[in-house]
């Protein structure tokens, strides 16, 4: 065959097409696939721009095709903001813009998704998250995707500890779509946030759920040693130590089982024992099993302060010696305190020390001798000898007689 006579008609039909391309093809077309190029080459900054011209270019066309393109634009140019250049808030707005402008499309939800994702991960604003997901739930409630974002919201829920809104949206998921693959894992989840505000009875009807309905899943196996604890909680000790023994073969973790059965078991027989226990010695164990005051102390007269803890007997020993044969406790002898003496004693005569004289004497006139001082201190005179001096005088010394 000839192909000759082919060539002119091929090589017109190629520039025609060039010619379509490059005068009669959109705009935004152009700038799309060449922002495909540069993403494929990761030049993400250039296919961003690229991107962004086509989102402009497209938003002036008014044809289902250009806005279809428009919206892949979006996610495109949001996509390497978030995922290559880390420009998380510029990829959030990029996303909210997407959304007013084309809230009937199908890809608006997974902008809101993305939103969501951004503020809850990235931006850490729970918050705002939680807030987007409310208003798809809303607004898409049979939406395939609604049941991830209803688990998405609940686990936002439980980590603000907001465990009465986590219980509700999981009760909402499971309501409608009680056979989905992720039922099990949501309603442990719901058990879960019963459990964090104390609720174990209706904690504990979801755990059996779980291991009724999902026998053969993980979460069964972790819900029936649940159970287990919140019969703990509840007081109910024998039953939860049956439970505990049927969860030892099937749980992940076995020694947190044994541990869980010795607690159990522990109390058990702290609750025979006490039984056996005067009321007044009940009330110590349990104060004393809280961490609690003692509530009969030694400064309030302990247990002489309650008469019928008199009233204990204890067994006999094995000598056959009984409570009658101790003696009885003596109280102790009061202190005798040393009396004061009434006398006055006499008070002792203080010494006195002569003072020493002064030796000190004056300088003497120019050519005169000076005088000597006796250095030696005189006697002084005793009471006795000057009172006989003072006295009269006696026989043998007659008074002079007068002429």
């Amino acid at each position: 065959m000839d192909t000759s006579r082919w060539m002119p008609i091929l090589l017109l039909v190629a520039l025609a097409a060039g010619a379509y391309y490059l005068f009669v093809s959109p705009n935004s077309e152009k700038f799309y696939k060449k922002g495909l190029t540069y993403y494929a080459e990761k030049d993400y900054e250039r296919a961003e721009t690229e991107f962004l011209k086509a989102i402009s270019e497209a938003q002036e066309e008014q044809t289902p095709a250009a806005k279809n393109l428009l919206a892949d634009a979006y996610l495109m140019a949001g996509e390497i903001l978030e995922t290559h250049l880390g420009r998380f808030k510029r990829a959030a707005a990029l996303y909210d813009e997407m959304a007013l402008l084309l809230d009937p499309a199908p890809a608006t939800l997974t902008a809101r998704l993305r939103t969501a994702a951004i503020y809850r991960d990235k931006l850490n604003n729970p918050n705002r998250a939680a807030a987007i997901y409310e208003e798809l739930i809303e607004r898409s409630p049979r939406d395939a995707r609604i049941g991830e974002v209803r688990r998405l919201v609940m686990d936002i829920y439980l980590a603000m500890h907001e465990f009465e809104q986590a219980a509700v949206q999981g009760r909402a998921f499971l309501e409608q779509f009680p056979d989905a693959p992720q039922s099990a894992e949501i309603r442990f989840r719901v058990a879960d946030a019963l459990v964090y505000q104390e609720r174990w009875a209706e904690a504990m009807v979801d755990y059996r759920a779980v291991s009724e309905r999902f026998p053969g899943s993980y979460y069964a196996r972790l819900a029936a040693f649940e159970v287990g604890n919140c019969l703990l909680k509840m007081g109910r000790n024998e039953e939860a130590a049956q439970v505990y023994e049927s969860a030892l073969s099937t749980y992940p973790n076995p020694e947190v089982v044994r541990l869980r059965l010795s607690e159990v078991h522990g109390r058990m027989k702290n609750e025979k024992d006490k039984k056996n226990l005067p009321s007044w010695a009940q009330k110590s164990a349990e104060a004393a099993f809280n961490g609690k005051v003692d509530p009969f102390p030694e400064s309030k007269g302990g247990r002489k302060a309650h008469p019928e803890s008199q009233r204990f007997e204890f067994p006999p020993s094995e000598s056959g010696a009984t409570m009658d044969d101790v003696p009885a406790e003596q109280p102790p002898a009061p202190k005798l305190r040393k009396p004061k003496s009434k006398l006055k004693t006499k008070p002792e005569a203080k010494t006195t020390v002569p003072a020493k004289p002064d030796v000190t004497a004056k300088p003497a006139p120019k050519g005169e001798v000076a005088p000597r001082v006796d250095a030696t201190p005189k006697k002084p005179v005793e009471p006795s000898e000057s009172a006989a001096v003072n006295a009269e005088p006696s026989e043998k010394s007659p008074s002079p007689v007068s002429p």
